[in-house]
């Protein structure tokens, strides 16, 4: 089925012109193509007409170096392509409409984000009558287990853990997550981008969105990106100045980390917690789950609050840019904090270059390796370090390097427990 509403937009778009005014008839250039036709002119697309061998010859200089003239959109329709050109004033145009709808927009990654999946297959019988026990819950059927896990795989309001049979997986929706859509929806035009197949990813927006009313056909999967290693705003319609991300894994996005609000990974499975390779247990083998008032998607709702309430604060809105103002908020997270670094890297290292230092100075504080009265923290992955005994002597907290994670994920300083 074609997207209506983003097609439509689209086409609109292309009928208007840059300037508003009709553009009928003005074809070269095109603006993009579906399925080998002009969204504005109707012509059959240049390519069309080559015959292979001159096919062959345009892809080998476009791999030779020629940049690539069109953007795939295949989310949208899995024919549709747009000249580059002519995405960068869709791109413009959208941060206009939305500006003057006061919203802006916001990306959703959804695994260990949004919810957890696992494999049957890594489903042990353990694991399983665990399951039993939060579906039974879920669906007041007490010590049935039998009938709780048939219920887990049909519908039900208020759910959020599912057996999907026809694509073999358990799913848990993360505590909050409705909440989080809901709010912020009145502030937000919001997508889910993947690095998921595009089945499975909307499989899972069916349990989080089920009447479309969202994301609607906002749905970017690996198979539709242009690179299936790493995520870009290319292939999304929208103006990076005013576009704000939602991931637990901000280094996909090697363009837009400026734009990335990094959330602490949701590990309801013990299948997630190995692919990590974490120790510990999950929260299904602990019998608990994120405390959804107080868990890192109520945090994240406050700073995407803040952010648009900063951005639409002046007259002129479209002036400002999220990612200075996401800077401007993260450097103030632990501002007026020294930490001193205590065996946390490698010997024969620069500490400067860790990624643990380079967050505690984008968070605002203060590094140092040396111990002294100015220190308010000392950061150690063990508390029997000489400058570990020493700070607590002088009344130093000293804390793990979670600690600094737990600040992020929060976008304020974590408590202490010395």
């Amino acid at each position: 089925a074609i997207p209506s509403l983003a097609l439509s937009r689209l086409a609109s778009s292309a009928a208007a012109g840059p300037s508003g005014a009709s553009m009928a008839g003005t074809c070269p250039p095109c603006p993009g193509f579906l399925r080998g036709l002009c969204i504005r002119c109707g012509k059959l697309k240049p390519d069309a007409t080559l015959s292979n061998a001159e096919f062959a010859r345009e892809q080998q200089a476009t791999k030779g170096g020629r940049e690539q003239r069109s953007i795939s959109l295949r989310y949208l329709h899995s024919d549709l392509e747009v000249n580059k050109e002519y995405v960068r004033e869709l791109k413009a145009r959208e941060a206009e409409r939305l500006i003057a709808q006061k919203k802006l927009s916001l990306v959703f990654d959804l695994d260990h984000t949004l919810l957890n999946s696992s494999h049957l297959k890594d489903i042990t019988k353990g694991d399983l009558e665990l399951l039993e026990k939060v579906v039974a819950s879920e669906t007041a059927l007490g010590k049935d287990n039998a009938a709780a896990v048939k219920a887990a795989a049909g519908e039900g309001a208020g759910r959020s853990l599912f057996l999907l049979q026809h694509i073999q997986m358990w799913t848990k929706l993360r505590p909050y997550y409705r909440t989080l859509l809901v709010e912020a929806s009145k502030l937000f035009d919001m997508h889910v981008y993947t690095m998921g197949e595009r089945g499975y990813a909307m499989e899972m927006v069916k349990l989080l969105d089920p009447d479309g009313s969202f994301f609607g056909d906002h749905v970017v999967s690996k198979n539709d990106s242009t690179s299936r290693s790493v995520k870009d705003l290319d292939v999304l319609i929208g103006s990076e100045k005013s576009v704000l991300i939602l991931d637990d894994s901000p280094h996909v996005w090697h363009k837009h980390r400026a734009n990335v609000l990094e959330i602490e990974r949701y590990h309801f499975f013990p299948s997630s917690l190995k692919h990590f390779r974490m120790k510990g247990r999950c929260l299904l083998e602990r019998e608990g789950d994120e405390d959804p008032a107080l868990g890192p998607l109520a945090s994240v709702l406050e700073v995407l609050k803040e952010v648009h309430r900063e951005y639409f604060a002046t007259e002129n809105p479209q002036e400002h840019d999220v990612r200075e103002i996401l800077k401007r908020r993260k450097a103030a997270v632990l501002s007026g904090c020294k930490i001193c670094f205590s065996r946390c890297f490698p010997k024969g290292t620069e500490p400067g270059d860790h990624p643990l230092w380079k967050l505690a100075e984008e968070l605002g504080a203060v590094c140092s390796v040396d111990l002294d009265g100015t220190v308010t923290h000392v950061v150690t992955t063990s508390e029997g370090t000489e400058k570990a005994l020493k700070a607590a002597e002088m009344g130093i907290h000293v804390v793990k390097p979670g600690w600094i994670h737990a600040s992020l994920y929060h976008f304020k300083k974590a408590p202490t427990v010395d």
